[in-house]
């Protein structure tokens, strides 16, 4: 893992061990969520200062985003056949935990406003989809139709960016389950991957090649 704090002009290591892999990053640049799975499944949390220096060990479970104002992230836990979204304090606080029933694969959790939570995961025999996590209760509704998945990030009308397995692409309304498709799709490119909707909502970070690749930012 390499990084770039703000201000600084060059890039330096920010790894932890060597199978640790980054599942967000705060707002600031400051810090980087990596998921080490050195020691096999479900893994650690670990948080890295992009600055250099050690690493700080949060749980044990899968890595899943880092909340937007880098108090907490979220992860995915597992206690027998129970399998359950758990929001870790990165520093002093409780954590609270979230049953998911029988979702499974679990990936790419981000906040969408004060207390709800969207995720990828799949039913048993069904293509993934994006949920909502509603806090403190924890119920838990589709937001996509299977096959969509959302982009990371929300989008400057409070909506969620999402794209469907053949690159078209859909903005959907938190409190409705209609969305409402857009009037162009990503190119059909294997090396082209949309990462993240930007902070203000109004753009997209897109990730072009493989080795190198580069990063460039989409004008919605």
């Amino acid at each position: 893992v390499r990084a770039r704090a703000p201000g600084e002009s060059e890039e330096h290591d920010a790894s932890a061990f060597s199978n640790s892999a980054v599942q967000g990053l705060s707002t600031d640049g400051n810090q980087v969520l990596l998921w080490d799975v050195g020691d096999g499944p479900p893994g650690s949390l670990l948080l890295q200062p992009t600055r250099g220096g050690a690493a700080v060990r949060l749980a044990d479970g899968r890595a899943l985003g880092f909340a937007p104002d880098g108090k907490s992230v979220f992860m995915e836990g597992l206690e027998g056949a129970d399998r359950f979204i758990e929001i870790v304090p990165t520093g002093p606080g409780e954590t609270v935990r979230s049953p998911v029933g029988r979702l499974e694969g679990l990936c790419c959790a981000w906040q969408a406003g004060d207390r709800r939570i969207v995720f990828h995961a799949a039913e048993p025999n069904h293509d993934a989809r994006a949920f909502l996590l509603e806090l403190p209760g924890g119920r838990i509704r589709p937001l996509t139709p299977e096959g969509t998945t959302a982009i990371a990030g929300m989008l400057a009308t409070g909506e969620a960016l999402a794209v469907h397995n053949d690159g078209s692409l859909s903005t959907h309304a938190l409190d409705s389950r209609q969305g409402r498709p857009l009037g162009w799709r990503m190119p059909s490119d294997p090396f082209m991957i949309v990462l993240r909707v930007d902070r203000e909502g109004r753009s997209v970070f897109v990730r072009q090649g493989s080795v190198p690749a580069v990063i460039g930012k989409l004008d919605l």
